[in-house]
């Protein structure tokens, strides 16, 4: 569990929720990535000497989870963020489905909490219950839908190296590098529908331009490049990648159109974006993708800010901006 400033209440309901697991035989490790919040630490204080608390210097999350890694000795990991929580069960199903699939990945998606723990956001399930080909992994990250680290309970030993084949710059997107690496190195897979953890999501309803760097729109460069630059097989998912992406740029794009700003700053933003190193990769993929995400990109790419405006406003009213995706 990496742990940055989080809120107080959230840091203690996602740590007791592991000790509340009922299953006893695992390693517990925090990693108190440089916080200099002192209500965060005193609930960190609060559990020493119960787990493995280690202290570092802010790195980011990617170095805090390669940190816990060089000192974990369990079997499988489980990587747990620290305003989100687990489930009771959740270890005793994993060890159930490892006892008898020996999977290298186990994948769960979890809900979502829209609103504290007021709302949940209805899952989607993109695969069955049980064994999963790798090539159908593959797909459904091409896609985006299973890129979250948290969501994997991984063997550990798939873990070894990962430091040489990451970015731990990046602060968006981190998860869908690891995952990738993970994918791409396991055999086996397995799919649950248990509702291994529960993820908060979006809690301060934020604008785009308040908490995002445009260059975080770059996030799936490094998948991008560890599927079809070094795995070439992979290229048959071109299309569904570039989908998705397209979709993700799209998404931003209209978010800018719709934030209280003048057209020269929405114009000068817009014009960042189409500078950003995904969107001239996008722009090399020669796959083919559905007419409507075709014309909205051509739409952002051609600078068209205005249509590009009008378009986001009509689509917001009949579908919402969520339907991109």
């Amino acid at each position: 569990m990496p742990v940055y400033n989080t809120y107080p209440p959230y840091l203690r309901e996602a740590v007791d929720s592991v000790f509340d697991l009922d299953y006893d035989r695992y390693e517990f490790i925090i990693v108190d990535d440089g916080t200099n919040r002192t209500e965060t630490l005193d609930v960190l204080k609060e559990y020493e000497g119960r787990c493995t608390i280690i202290h570092q210097e802010n790195s980011g999350i990617s170095a805090s989870r390669l940190k816990a890694l060089s000192v974990a000795k369990g079997d499988y990991v489980v990587f747990l963020d620290s305003d989100d929580h687990i489930d009771r069960d959740a270890l005793k199903v994993l060890n159930g489905i490892i006892r008898e699939h020996d999977p290298d990945v186990i994948i769960s998606e979890p809900p979502r909490y829209l609103e504290d723990y007021r709302k949940i956001e209805a899952r989607n399930r993109f695969m069955e219950e049980g064994v999963v080909s790798k090539e159908r992994v593959i797909e459904e990250l091409c896609r985006l839908h299973i890129n979250g680290i948290g969501d994997k309970y991984v063997r550990r030993e798939l873990y070894q190296d990962m430091q040489k084949h990451i970015d731990t710059s990046f602060i968006n997107g981190e998860d869908l590098q690891q995952s990738t690496y993970i994918i791409l190195k396991a055999d086996s897979f397995y799919y649950s529908e248990y509702p291994i953890q529960y993820y908060r999501y979006n809690l301060q309803k934020r604008e785009y331009y308040e908490v995002s760097d445009l260059n975080d729109i770059n996030f799936p460069v490094p998948a991008y490049r560890m599927l079809f630059e070094q795995h070439h097989e992979y290229d048959g998912f071109l299309p569904v990648f570039k989908q998705a992406v397209m979709n993700s740029v799209v998404y931003n794009a209209f978010k800018i159109c719709k934030v209280s700003l003048s057209g020269k700053e929405k114009a000068d933003l817009l014009d960042q974006l189409n500078e950003l190193e995904i969107v001239k990769i996008l722009s090399g993929i020669k796959a083919g993708v559905s007419p409507v995400s075709s014309f909205l990109y051509a739409v952002l790419t051609r600078r068209h800010y205005r249509l590009l405006t009008l378009l986001a406003t009509i689509y917001h009213k009949i579908f919402g901006l969520s339907n991109l995706y």
